[in-house]
């Protein structure tokens, strides 16, 4: 998780990409998390 954030970092730049992101970020963990 740690290194997803490190890397969310660079996206600072637009948060609504950065929001899109975590969204579908969180959407895969669930899916593998099952």
């Amino acid at each position: 998780m740690l290194k997803t954030w490190r890397i969310l970092r660079k996206f600072h730049f637009c948060p609504f990409y950065a929001g899109w992101l975590v969204k579908a970020i969180l959407i895969l963990q669930m899916r593998e998390a099952g």
